[in-house]
């Protein structure tokens, strides 16, 4: 799909997914934006907030002190009998559902004041509306995230650099991976051969000649043992030794 094709791509129709095809799919109206919402909107829907910029919008309002707001705890008779696995993946779940509930502070900020009568300042209420916003999209970028890292951790892992970084996804709406992915895949995987083919150590082969390369007597050089040289010398001298010679030169 080309991008002109994406953004041309008719938000009306009907998405069904394969799991609920036969379920009844809600149509929304769609709404022309402005081009400095649209770019607002697009980049806090792409990219994961650090935690330190998270912290920082999210403390600015008070938590509503309703236990629905918050994450449910898995209960410890169910943790106990759940596989490792399965407490893996809810606790990767929990993970994003505190990221959205984040959002429900500054939001209900302003649905408080309204309810107590107090008078509502447009730029406190445009504030909260742009921090609700942010930390919404801020759970849907740690969504997209996990999802493209599950798909390609189980096709190919090499490719999970490219995944960790959310500037790779910029315009990838609507697909979940983007155009740019399979190019950008083709260009890690050459990476990661080359870096490999760096990295391998040459075979060694085996020598020639089994008895070492030949001397300059047309023979061969004979390989001593450690330990076994000096009793081949003795073996392969050309004359015998006698007695008292042989005493002689121990002497001395």
């Amino acid at each position: 799909m080309s991008d002109t094709e994406a953004e041309e791509m008719d938000y009306t129709k009907e998405v069904y997914f394969s799991d609920s095809e036969t379920e009844d799919q809600s149509r929304s109206k769609v709404v022309e934006v402005s081009e400095r919402t649209k770019k607002f909107l697009q980049e806090k829907c792409t990219r994961r907030v650090p935690n330190s910029e998270r912290r920082e919008i999210r403390e600015k309002f008070p938590f509503p002190k309703v236990p629905a707001t918050r994450p449910a705890q898995l209960d410890p008779m169910m943790r106990s009998e759940a596989s490792t696995a399965a407490k893996a993946a809810d606790k990767q779940l929990a993970k994003v559902q505190t990221l959205l509930l984040d959002s429900l502070a500054p939001l209900t900020s302003v649905i408080e004041s309204h309810h107590k009568g107090d008078t509502l300042d447009l730029k406190e209420v445009v504030q909260a509306v742009r921090s609700g916003i942010t930390l919404i999209g801020n759970a849907n970028a740690h969504l997209l995230h996990l999802r493209r890292e599950r798909i390609v951790n189980e096709m190919n892992k090499a490719l999970l650099p490219i995944v960790g970084d959310d500037d790779n996804f910029k315009e990838a709406a609507p697909l979940l991976f983007g155009t740019e992915f399979a190019k950008k895949s083709k260009e890690m995987v050459e990476q990661v051969k080359a870096m490999r083919s760096a990295l391998k150590k040459p075979e060694r082969k085996p020598p020639f000649f089994r008895n070492g390369p030949p001397n300059n007597k047309g023979g061969f050089q004979r390989r001593f043992r450690r330990g076994g040289a000096q009793h081949f010398r003795q073996r392969e001298r050309p004359y015998p030794v006698g007695k008292g010679q042989g005493q002689g030169q121990r002497k001395n």
